[in-house]
């Protein structure tokens, strides 16, 4: 889609209308909650507020069990050049590129990462990915959810007035300060169409942990916080009075200075609620423990039983591995934009015939793996599963290709030291302080 002014002015209404729900999602997740704004006994002067962030805690837990463990690459075909061009770029890329893009699509039910070409001191050209999410970007797909039409909003260092923003279309890059009007500079186009891929749950906004959670973990915050003041500020209890004629000025003082003058024969009491300590501490205990039933999250501070295999501590997780499993195939999607992108820039650069399509993305999850077992498999599916496949599946072995090689590379090694004589393997190790004792006993 090439640049168009009513479309690119919707979608920034859209931006703008959207805002302030990412805003809230984004507050949360930095554990800035309604309990901060709307605390219903504000009126007793000065809070104190127990926060129980687990929105962040277990957003953080998918991401580090979804990204942990790098992503492998192979080609349908072999072809390992292909292979060593894709590795090769992602080596310049930000190490967390991955685990941020799935951070913010778990956090806002989307994310973006959008493609650009880094110039450095050297004049060596890059291609590189960076993130962005709702609350900086919005885009405009079509049916397939390719994107057409992207924004993307950003404020420049020691400027806080102005608003700046860049619109991709297919006819290049339009740069614009506060409105449409005001256009502040033009790109070429790059080759590279739009080049934004989105990261989006299935559910978008309605499947994120803070649609899921949220009015649960605020319910939690006030009853731990009620539990708090409840010993300073009397929160559970009535005054009773005797004697003595009680106005709003009176309260007021009171609750400020905490004394009473009594007139004779006047008398103060409480009336007291008998808070049992165990009601609070299961209610919260309850409440924790629907929290994790509906996030499918596992508490890690309960007490295990006996068996603590690998099996068994998978069988406990498998809701949970299901979930962030749906999440990989979700930030899947974008890494195939993301190599689609890649390759078109190498394909115009080096004169390349490289296909995204014939690569396999392998994700695995930073679980505990029952190795053991699987090893068994592959040795009894020897005759009917390929030597890579096999070492794929194998959760300490990240490129099945090249242990395959280096094992074949060993092998030749080592056949080569037995027709020469050498027969043992140690031999072929250098030694760095036997050459050294040679040179000295020469």
């Amino acid at each position: 889609m090439n640049f168009d002014k009513v479309t690119a002015q919707k979608l920034k209404d859209k931006y703008e209308s959207l805002k302030s729900t990412y805003k809230e999602m984004w507050d949360y997740y930095a554990g800035e909650t309604k309990i901060d704004t709307a605390y219903p006994y504000a009126s007793f002067g000065k809070n104190q507020t127990a926060k129980v962030n687990y929105i962040k805690k277990f957003i953080n837990e998918h991401v580090a069990f979804g990204t942990g463990v790098p992503i492998q690459y192979t080609h349908s075909n072999n072809d390992s050049k292909c292979i060593e061009v894709l590795e090769k770029n992602i080596r310049i890329q930000k190490s967390t590129l991955d685990s941020n893009l799935m951070k913010q699509m778990l956090i806002f039910g989307r994310a973006y990462e959008l493609a650009y070409i880094y110039e450095d001191k050297d004049k060596n050209q890059y291609l590189k990915f960076k993130t962005s999410n709702p609350l900086n970007s919005i885009s405009y797909c079509n049916d397939e959810g390719e994107v057409e039409m992207f924004l993307y909003f950003y404020k420049k260092e020691l400027n806080d007035q102005d608003l700046y923003f860049d619109c991709y279309c297919d006819d290049g890059i339009y740069k614009f300060k506060n409105s449409f009007d005001e256009r502040i500079d033009y790109i070429k186009p790059t080759g590279l169409g739009v080049p934004v891929s989105v990261a989006q749950l299935d559910d978008d906004i309605i499947g994120t942990m803070f649609s899921d959670i949220k009015e649960l973990q605020d319910c939690i915050e006030i009853v731990l916080s009620n539990w708090v003041n409840n010993e300073s500020d009397f929160r559970d209890a009535y005054f009773k009075s005797k004697g003595v004629e009680i106005n709003e000025e009176f309260a007021e003082k009171v609750k400020k200075l905490k004394i009473f003058e009594l007139p004779e024969g006047g008398d103060i009491d409480f009336i007291t609620k008998n808070a049992n300590p165990e009601y609070v501490k299961n209610l919260t205990e309850k409440l924790i423990d629907i929290l994790y039933q509906v996030a499918q999250a596992i508490n890690s501070n309960e007490q295990l039983q006996s068996n603590t295999s690998s099996v068994a501590i998978l069988s406990r997780i498998i809701n949970l591995r299901n979930k962030i499993g749906l999440e990989q195939k979700c930030l899947a999607d974008a890494i195939k934009n993301r190599l689609r992108i890649l390759f078109k820039y190498v394909n115009a650069l080096d004169n390349k015939d490289y296909d995204y399509r014939d690569i396999n993305i392998i994700q695995f999850m930073n679980v505990p793996n029952d190795d053991v077992s699987m090893a068994n498999i592959i040795s009894q599916l020897s005759d009917k599963l390929s030597i890579e496949d096999g070492l794929n599946q194998l959760s300490f072995v990240q490129n099945g290709r090249r242990a395959f090689e280096k094992m074949l590379a060993e092998k030749k090694e080592i056949a080569e030291a037995e027709m020469s004589g050498v027969g043992d393997i140690n031999n072929l190790i250098d030694d760095p302080q036997e050459e050294e004792n040679t040179k000295v006993g020469a």
